[in-house]
């Protein structure tokens, strides 16, 4: 009987040792404790939006964008047609307003709409705003 409780007694040290030394428990020795976990990042605020102003004219053009909804802190691409054509990262409420640049190679000679996708790198959130294009 002794014999077992001196098997079990160090498989159960054994244990102890290994989650210490992988800092999965607080190492009551040496003082260290275990690492705190890690929270994830922070998804969506609310419903998400974004809009561009002026919502129509002539390339080449400065609108004037905003998000809403996105994560906090968070990276927030603009594109067209898969062209990166603005870049910006939300506050602590998940929302920005920023500057983007329509350049002149978008005109294509005809009036025609434009979608403008932004996407949130952390969440993976996108949302679409439309520009008019009018013709030269």
């Amino acid at each position: 009987m002794v014999g077992l409780v001196v098997a079990v007694a160090g498989i159960v040290i054994s244990a102890v040792v290994t989650l210490v030394a992988a800092g999965k428990l607080p190492c009551p020795v040496c003082g260290h404790s275990a690492p705190a976990a890690t929270t994830p990042a922070p998804g969506p605020v609310g419903a998400p939006t974004f809009s561009v102003t002026p919502a129509q004219g002539a390339v080449p053009i400065q609108l004037s964008g905003s998000v809403t909804g996105f994560g906090v802190k968070e990276n927030i691409t603009v594109t067209v047609d898969g062209i990166r054509i603005a870049a910006v990262k939300t506050d602590a409420a998940g929302a920005a307003s920023f500057p983007i640049t329509l350049p002149s190679s978008f005109a294509g000679g005809t009036a025609r709409d434009i979608t403008l996708m932004a996407r949130g790198a952390t969440s993976g959130t996108q949302k679409s705003a439309t520009f008019h294009l009018i013709a030269p």
